[in-house]
């Protein structure tokens, strides 16, 4: 989309459906893309970094698991962060 800005992208996935997921590391999230038209952030969405519950600082890779829950490598904060 052209209204969507990265910093640093360093994953990304697409499912079945087209859907493209983005670690976008140096904003601090995961976003995704729909039809190459719609974006929306589904993990980190604070807008900064940080080491709370809803927070990330530099995410660098994710993973789905079966049950459609999200993992993210969130490198500065030495932790795995689940979202479900």
């Amino acid at each position: 989309p052209t209204n969507l800005s990265l910093k640093t992208p360093t994953d990304v996935y697409v499912d079945e459906n087209g859907i493209v997921f983005i670690a976008d590391d140096h904003h601090h999230r995961i976003i995704r893309v729909i039809r190459n038209q719609e974006w929306n952030c589904i993990a980190g969405c604070s807008d900064k970094s940080g080491s709370n519950a809803d927070e990330l600082d530099l995410a660098i890779a994710f993973q789905f698991d079966s049950n459609g829950n999200l993992f993210v490598a969130d490198e500065k904060n030495q932790r795995i962060q689940k979202f479900s």
